[in-house]
């Protein structure tokens, strides 16, 4: 008889040895949560019940509590949640599961219709960290503790077996102001706190009072000031895609064509001048004579800037921006000599300039980076209106070089061959609209609540039009083009 009960004996050790356990790591109030006044339950009381939501990877747990027993229990499986309903009591919670250590926790006094989190976690050598401990005292003793909002007792008092982690401590006592304090904890290591509460009816409380009220002031005007009007001046350059340049290198395939000017189309005199000016007669000018990969001159842009802040971190906008394009290239009048002889010619320059308008309307996020410095990401549509100011040619007088010839080529229209009068002719208006959308990124300088300086880069992909005549409406498909820009914002205007 004796060997049977030393073989169970040793059993049971032996199975204590390689048993395993858990531990509650949080339990704590969910303040924000309503489910147990949606989803309620009452007691044998007639008190509504709390909710502990018990979260764990682990299975089959079986829950029960001592005092006034559970009196709902419902398992969602699929979100590793079991719901407990319980009084509004201090409750001993017993769990326990096959192959594990019985584990008895004691909640604190919960709450009526409220919610509560508590997870349940496996322990292993490897997960057992080393708690801390602090010690609290103050002035006058016996106050009220309170850790991360749970009653602790009264000070002066250890409170031992606390997590790694940032704690808030809260002191109260009837005739005192609220003494609060975040306090690290740190592995096998005691953190002392010495706590002076203020009498409410002494000047420092009086003092401490103004202080609180104007700290909320000013986060009520920084909230009311991160809604209403914005205004502001862009400013900064941009290099647009060299596709439409083309519309300006005189070919005769473009509105704009050269040789309707060399060529003796309406104004035979101006061939006559030409040939003069450079000493040789000529023929028409092809697509050799002629340049056929024209680029843009990086330009500056200016605009203004309107948008309305819904809060600190999203508003909507529009803007309107202006730049000036210009393009310069040189073309070639070849001599028209016999196939054998050496050829000569004469360089002229090409140029085109116009008249950009943009018109975004978007919306913008801005990512908090502190209270001086954000970055943002925006984007919407576009709108580009363009308006051809010039397409002139410039060509050397070796006869007076200081008065070159120059002839506007703009096309105004058509005229009969035998119109030799050049003021026949119609005011065309070279331009129209175009459509794209764009992304943009930048960094707010946050100088006040009215000022900030918003550099930054947007992404275009839109369209020009050149609406000179329905033969002529080339150079109208989408591209991609970038800007850079400065900003200087006013908010809180309205």
């Amino acid at each position: 008889m004796k060997r049977i009960v030393a073989f169970i004996l040793s059993i049971s050790f032996i199975f204590s040895l390689f048993s395993q356990s858990f531990e509650v790591r949080k339990f704590e109030l969910d303040a924000a949560n309503e489910d147990a006044l949606t989803h309620h339950r009452f007691d044998k009381t007639g008190q509504m019940c709390a909710i502990v939501m018990v979260r764990t990877a682990l299975r089959n747990l079986s829950f029960s509590v001592k005092e006034s027993g559970i009196i709902e229990q419902v398992p969602f499986v699929e979100s590793n949640e079991t719901w407990l309903y319980l009084s509004p009591i201090e409750n001993s919670l017993i769990i326990e599961k096959s192959g594990y250590e019985t584990l008895l926790y004691k909640t604190p006094v919960l709450t009526s219709g409220k919610v509560y989190i508590m997870e349940l976690f496996e322990i292993s050598e490897k997960e057992t960290i080393p708690k801390g401990t602090i010690f609290i005292k103050s002035t006058p003793p016996k106050a009220t503790i309170q850790i991360n909002e749970f009653p602790n007792g009264e000070t002066p008092k250890f409170v031992t077996g606390l997590k790694p982690g940032t704690y808030e401590v809260r002191l109260t006592a009837e005739g005192y102001n609220e003494y609060i304090v975040n306090v690290a904890v740190s592995s096998s290591k005691t953190t002392d706190i010495s706590a002076t509460l203020i009498p409410k009816d002494s000047i420092a409380a009086e003092a401490l009072q103004k202080a609180t009220t104007s700290q909320k002031h000013k986060l009520r005007s920084s909230e009311k000031g991160s809604h209403g009007l914005m205004l502001g001046i862009n400013a900064g350059m941009s290099k647009p895609n060299n596709y439409t340049a083309n519309f300006y290198n005189g070919l005769d395939a473009n509105a704009n064509s050269i040789n309707v000017v060399v060529m003796n189309t309406y104004q035979p005199i101006y061939h006559q001048a030409i040939v003069e000016a450079i000493g040789y007669e000529f023929d028409s000018l092809t697509e050799e004579n002629l340049p056929m990969d024209m680029s843009y001159n990086i330009c500056y842009d200016i605009g203004f800037y309107g948008g309305w802040n819904f809060n600190k971190s999203n508003r909507i906008f529009v803007e309107f921006n202006y730049n000036q394009l210009k393009t310069t290239d040189l073309f070639l009048i070849y001599e028209d000599l016999p196939f054998a002889a050496e050829p000569r010619y004469t360089e002229g320059k090409i140029r085109g300039i116009e008249d950009r308008f943009y018109i975004n309307v978007g919306y913008c996020h801005d990512f908090y980076g502190g209270d001086f410095v954000r970055w943002y990401l925006e984007g919407g549509v576009n709108l580009t209106t363009n308006i051809v100011k010039k397409n002139d040619i410039h060509i050397e007088n070796k006869n007076n070089a200081s008065s070159p010839l120059e002839y506007d080529i703009i096309y105004h229209g058509y005229r009969d061959m035998n119109d030799q009068n050049y003021q026949n002719y119609y005011n065309i208006r070279q331009g129209g609209v175009g459509f794209g959308g764009f992304v943009g990124a930048g960094i707010r300088f946050i100088f006040s609540d009215m000022v900030s300086l918003d550099p930054g880069v947007q992404f275009y992909y839109s369209n020009v039009n050149y609406n000179v005549d329905r033969q002529w409406n080339q150079y109208n498909d989408y591209k991609f083009w970038f800007q850079a820009f400065i900003r200087l914002t006013f908010s809180n205007l309205w």
